[in-house]
């Protein structure tokens, strides 16, 4: 079974069998040996230090070295676990709100939210960074992620555009006059979808209603865009458009009609969540032990807070475009492999 890129050997800079070498921004820091080891049992995956150990020819996360491991574990355990209990505070201020106070439906949404966010670093430690194994991964997995010219490249990409939307967006409105003429023209307005005007479906979920929503998404789109392209290739570009037209398309057939038109390229970002936990569960394992589950309460925590907390969200577009990402490695992928 072919590996994932990020756990190739030949990504990390060699061994120059200086035992107490430290690859980073500021080895001047550290006044002795002993000084450095203290700061190394703090370290955490994310962190892309590399050191030299003895018998290996490639430089390796600290995490390799036998002596650090136990205080690692213990450091990453203590970490997660007052994250996962910080954020089950405001979740029970908001249920106590939610109760006390006309089971406010918004409340709800946020206790739920921060019970999901708890619940995911509960996930992150003992799914992925309770054991040595899944240490290692997570961090020549972020190694890669930092250093890699695909991650640069695929970042390069996604950023260009969302900037490239945006900025035609905010020309069009002011060519126009206003959105509204924006989005009568080039929008999902869903009278003209019914008049079969289907060519809007590639054009309108490329609009916004805000500032904040296009920065939403846009940061999303960067992080999972990015992901996908690196590790699953440029197919993922036309699932992310399909499944923006699909997830519109069904928002303008099954969801809510109390607006006349939905936007944003949101659909097409959950098509690339659908596509990357599709992938890995049925074709492959591309990511890290556990950080599929971490994505899937990801996905779990934007659905949440878009149905619970904004009005008029486009809830059946996004779960729409999350199935047809899914359904996308059956339809694109199984056959490449």
């Amino acid at each position: 079974m072919k590996i994932p890129v990020w756990l190739y050997p030949s990504a990390l800079p060699r061994n120059d069998h200086d035992f107490f070498k430290i690859l980073l921004e500021k080895k001047e820091q550290f006044t002795s040996d002993i000084e450095m080891k203290e700061h190394l049992k703090s370290w955490q995956p994310q962190q892309s230090w590399l050191i030299n150990i003895a018998g290996f020819s490639r430089m390796l996360p600290p995490i390799y070295r036998k002596e650090l491991q136990q205080h690692i574990i213990k450091n990453l355990k203590r970490r997660h676990q007052l994250m996962a209990i910080g954020y089950l505070i405001p979740a029970l201020i908001f249920l106590v709100i939610f109760m006390l106070f006309g089971f406010e439906v918004s409340a709800l949404g946020w206790s739920l939210v921060f019970v999901s966010l708890s619940l995911l670093y509960t996930a992150e430690y003992r799914l992925g960074l309770s054991q040595v194994k899944g240490i290692k991964e997570r961090a020549l997995f972020f190694y890669w992620l930092y250093n890699s010219k695909a991650v640069k490249r695929s970042l390069l990409v996604c950023a260009t555009f969302g900037l490239f939307i945006g900025s035609l967006q905010l020309l069009l409105n002011n060519d126009l006059g206003s959105e509204e003429d924006l989005f009568r023209l080039y929008g999902v307005m869903y009278e003209s979808l019914s008049n079969h005007e289907y060519w809007r479906l590639l054009t309108g979920p490329n609009l916004h209603y805000s500032m904040l929503h296009f920065f939403n998404n846009f940061l999303m789109l960067l992080m999972i865009g990015t992901l996908c392209i690196s590790l699953i290739g440029y197919k993922s570009v036309l699932v992310f458009f399909v499944g923006n037209a699909i997830g519109a398309y069904f928002q303008f057939l099954l969801g809510s009609q109390e607006l006349n038109n939905c936007g944003g390229i949101s659909f097409g970002v959950y098509s690339l969540f659908g596509l990357m936990l599709g992938f890995n569960l049925c074709v492959r394992q591309i990511l890290p032990q556990g950080f599929a589950i971490s994505l899937f309460i990801i996905v779990l925590i934007g659905l949440l807070f878009s149905e619970l907390l904004i009005s008029n969200s486009a809830s059946v577009g996004h779960f729409t475009g999350l199935l047809f990402g899914v359904i996308s490695n059956l339809l694109f992928l199984r056959a490449t492999e």
